[in-house]
């Protein structure tokens, strides 16, 4: 689970992988008012929870 930075805000989602570069892939429930996938640059990352 990870929290990015945003405008606004923060924004929360769970990590499904990563790209070559290591920014992580995330599925949440707001990309683009439906639940999506979508890559996040790695600076954005202002927390992380790992099991």
């Amino acid at each position: 689970m990870v929290v990015t930075r945003r405008r606004g805000g923060g924004h929360v989602g769970l990590v499904s992988g990563f790209t070559p570069a290591g920014d992580p892939i995330v599925i949440s429930g707001n990309h683009g008012r439906v639940v999506g996938e979508g890559v996040y640059p790695r600076s954005r990352i202002i927390a992380h929870v790992s099991p």
